[in-house]
């Protein structure tokens, strides 16, 4: 039998009901530094996919490798300054090759590679940069892979579990090739290699948008 519960009230008391707010932030070190705007967002966009594109390296006179890898284990802060960037990438030695950044919003350092996109939101990640040289680019190949943790089913242990983001890169407005997602373990995720071909004259820039979560990205091969 449900219980009814009665609310009594008297005259002329008056009860005054006010809404209250509660804000429930992260730890400081894990908050971004940098907020994209609402334009951005992953569901305002109309999504098409593709394989990537088939091409043998050896076609292309130049190839240049950004070596994104790096020991940081857990994800930090999302960087605001492109400086920040460039030392992620490590690019700010003496073998760098980037010229400049240019936009950039949920990008940061972590799980040791490049990290690309939101962890949590469903909004876009975008990192953009031209070469040095003023070198123009033919062809990307981007070797990345989702993020992703395991967990316990419960809180006593149990069955070890994967989750593990679902997102999709696209290099210079190409279709959104989708990372391989479909592990059950850690010790399998392997990169996905996202190769695009993208003009046969060349472009001076570079961009990577990363769609729905989260990507790490270890390297980009650039052909010219």
């Amino acid at each position: 039998m449900k219980k009814k519960l009665f609310l009594l009230l008297t005259v002329p008391t008056i009860i005054l009901l006010s809404s209250c707010t509660f804000s429930l932030t992260d730890d400081p070190e894990d908050i971004p530094v940098y907020i994209p705007s609402t334009s951005s967002s992953s569901s305002l966009q109309n999504i098409e996919y593709f394989d990537g594109n088939d091409f043998e390296d050896d076609i292309y006179n130049h190839k240049v490798t950004i070596d994104c890898t790096n020991v940081s284990p857990t994800v930090g802060s999302y960087f605001s300054s492109p400086e920040d960037v460039l030392a992620a990438m490590n690019q700010d030695g003496g073998s760098a090759v980037i010229n400049s950044i240019g936009e950039m919003q949920y990008v940061g350092r972590g799980d040791g590679g490049l990290l690309i996109g939101h962890s949590l939101e469903k909004t876009n990640g975008l990192l953009s940069f031209d070469l040095l040289g003023g070198a123009l680019i033919k062809a990307i190949k981007i070797s990345a892979r989702p993020r992703a943790h395991e967990y316990y089913e419960d809180h006593l242990g149990g069955t070890m579990k994967l989750n593990i983001d679902e997102v999709a890169l696209s290099i210079n407005e190409s279709k959104y090739i989708k990372l391989k997602n479909d592990y059950t373990k850690m010790s399998q995720i392997e990169d996905t290699v996202c190769s695009v071909i993208i003009s046969d004259i060349g472009v001076s820039q570079v961009s990577i948008s990363a769609y729905n979560m989260q990507a790490i990205i270890h390297s980009i091969d650039i052909f010219y």
